[in-house]
């Protein structure tokens, strides 16, 4: 296996590793992950997609893996910080 096909796995694992959260707050409504991971998390995504976007501009696997994750943790913070109200 070369090495961009190992990226290419690592980043696929990596940006669906927050898929099952995602889900699971999605269908209850709200998020059980404290508010301060998820705070660091998506900061963190934010961050390192600038950093990707300005030093890797044409490496669409880190790219597609950033995009991928700040997509899933703005599911997990959504239903963190601003859960379904219950009828």
């Amino acid at each position: 296996m070369t090495p961009a096909i190992i990226g290419a796995i690592g980043a696929t694992c990596f940006a669906l590793s927050g898929a099952p959260e995602a889900w699971r707050s999605w269908r209850r409504g709200r998020s059980d992950v404290a508010g301060g991971t998820v705070a660091l998390w998506l900061g963190g995504e934010a961050a390192m997609m600038i950093y990707a976007v300005a030093t890797y501009p044409g490496d669409l696997i880190l790219l597609l893996n950033y995009t991928g994750n700040l997509a899933l943790v703005s599911v997990i913070a959504r239903y963190r910080w601003m859960p379904k109200v219950s009828a």
